[in-house]
């Protein structure tokens, strides 16, 4: 038995040291902690005065609370998505409403496939003369109309999953745009107070 090396021995015969990864405490639902927002995953959840509800510190969204079941529900979008907290991560809790998502698809299909093909049909049932400068018009005219109905199905598609990465995006955009606004008036302001100043 002298020769069989146990394995909780073996990394300190070999001078090593073992780190035990233990997985963080699992804690429950309550109004008194923040958390992630499961939307942006980018801010934090944190209650809402005087209510049963967080409200997410970047994306601005608002959700309701169920702390028997540790449920969250988001309120101020539809669908109205539903997560579970696991103790220290959120799960999802509903699927997609399947109908939707079929027809977001399909119009999605039709939004890119119609306008293209009815120029690629006629690009091909008219076939420019050739020796002309504009020979290649329908095919830029066709990669044009797909690639811009393309972006527009990209965008119902991002706006109806909600993906964190377009979320956050968005917001900052959004964040971007205000702060400009901002800067703007108070340059206009600025300006109009300057002119003020010296009639």
């Amino acid at each position: 038995m002298s020769g069989l090396l146990l394995v909780d021995q073996l990394p300190f015969r070999l001078g090593l040291s073992i780190e035990i990864f233990e997985r963080p405490m699992q804690t429950r639902l309550t109004l008194q902690d923040s958390y992630r927002c499961p939307i942006c995953r980018h801010g934090t959840l944190q209650n809402m005065a005087m209510m049963d509800a967080f409200s997410c510190s970047f994306c601005r969204h608002i959700f309701s609370v169920n702390l028997t079941d540790q449920v969250l529900q988001v309120e101020d979008q539809i669908p109205k998505n539903v997560w579970r907290w696991q103790g220290d991560r959120w799960g999802t809790l509903n699927p997609r409403n399947i109908d939707l998502s079929i027809l977001v698809w399909v119009m999605g299909v039709f939004l890119i496939t119609i306008p293209s093909g009815v120029i690629w049909l006629g690009a091909y049932v008219f076939p420019p003369i050739g020796g002309l400068m504009w020979n290649s018009f329908s095919v830029v005219w066709g990669a044009i109309t797909f690639s811009a109905h393309f972006s527009i199905a990209a965008w119902l598609l991002f706006e109806h999953y909600q993906l964190p990465s377009y979320v956050a995006a968005r917001i900052a955009v959004d964040r971007l745009k205000s702060r400009l606004k901002e800067q703007v008036r108070s340059r206009f302001d600025s300006a109009i107070n300057g002119v003020r100043s010296t009639i």
